[in-house]
C-alpha cells in the first residue's frame, strides 16, 4: 500500500481537500496552507479530527486566556496559530497514526482496516465538546453575574 492510498484510507471524505493542501506544499508537516475551520472553531475542529492532545492544549490555553488575559488578544493568537498550522498539525498527526497502525499490524488487510478506523472524524466527541463548552459558558456567566452583584 503506497502513501497516497494510506492517506485516502485515513481521511475518507476529506481526502481530496487535504491531499490538495499537502501536495501544494513542499514541506506539509511544517506548513500547508490556511484552514478556516481550525481558525474559527478550533475547539470543535481538533476533536473532530481526533487530535485530542491538541484539543487539550487548546483548552488549557483558552483557560489561561480567560483567567489572565480576560479573553483579549491572546485568544486571537491561539486561533491564528491553529488557522496557520492546523493542516500541518493534522498531517503530522495522521502520519504518526498511520505509522503506528502499520507497525502494529503485519497483515495488509488488517492494516487497511486499522488505518481507516483510526482516521476519519469523530462527530460524537464534537457533540460532547459542545456540551462542555455550553456548560462552561453557563458556569462562567453565573460566576461573572455573582461578581457583578457583589
Amino acid at each position: 500500500m503506497d502513501e497516497r492510498e494510506e492517506q485516502e484510507l485515513y481521511w475518507f471524505s476529506q481526502s481530496s481537500y487535504y491531499m490538495m493542501k499537502w501536495s501544494e506544499s513542499a514541506r506539509p508537516q511544517l506548513f500547508s496552507g490556511w484552514n478556516w475551520a481550525a481558525f474559527f472553531l478550533p475547539m470543535f475542529w481538533l476533536p473532530l479530527r481526533k487530535m485530542y492532545g491538541w484539543t487539550f492544549i487548546f483548552l488549557l490555553l483558552s483557560e489561561i486566556d480567560l483567567l489572565f488575559f480576560t479573553g483579549s488578544w491572546f485568544g486571537w493568537l491561539i486561533c491564528l496559530f491553529f488557522g496557520l498550522f492546523g493542516n500541518a498539525l493534522y498531517y503530522r498527526h495522521a502520519r504518526n497514526k498511520i505509522k503506528t497502525m502499520k507497525a502494529t499490524e503485519a497483515d495488509p488487510v488488517d492494516q487497511r482496516y486499522q488505518i481507516s478506523k483510526a482516521g476519519g472524524t469523530s462527530h460524537w466527541i464534537v457533540l460532547i465538546f459542545m456540551m462542555i463548552a455550553l456548560s462552561f459558558l453557563f458556569i462562567f456567566n453565573k460566576v461573572y453575574q455573582d461578581l457583578l452583584a457583589s
